[in-house]
């Protein structure tokens, strides 16, 4: 499962989930599907606890800058309220693999 590569297992990934208060990131696309190369982006959908929609921007845009230090890559990052292509949503439903969840952190 690509939730037990070491990137997604090492603690400063865990502890940057945390600090953004992530409940649930997803890989989907060519990371998730095993055929990334060195020039693949990193293709992510994240579910964060926060709702409040200024404290959840302000979140996001930390997360998306931070993941990319941490990939050195450039990152995609999507949350599920904003995907409107019913196409990319029932191809990432379909290819997304779970990568880190809180509640899987605290078991």
């Amino acid at each position: 499962m690509l939730q037990d590569s070491p990137i997604f297992q090492s603690q400063e990934f865990i502890n940057l989930c945390e600090v953004h208060k992530i409940k649930e990131l997803y890989a989907f696309g060519s990371l998730a599907k095993g055929t990334a190369t060195d020039d693949s982006d990193v293709d992510l959908i994240v579910e964060l606890y926060e709702t409040d929609p200024v404290f959840k921007g302000k979140l996001l845009l930390s997360l998306y800058s931070k993941l990319e230090s941490y990939f050195k890559k450039k990152v995609d990052l999507l949350t599920f309220d904003s995907i409107k292509n019913p196409i990319l949503e029932e191809y990432i439903g379909t290819s997304k693999q779970i990568v880190y969840a809180r509640e899987l952190q605290e078991s």
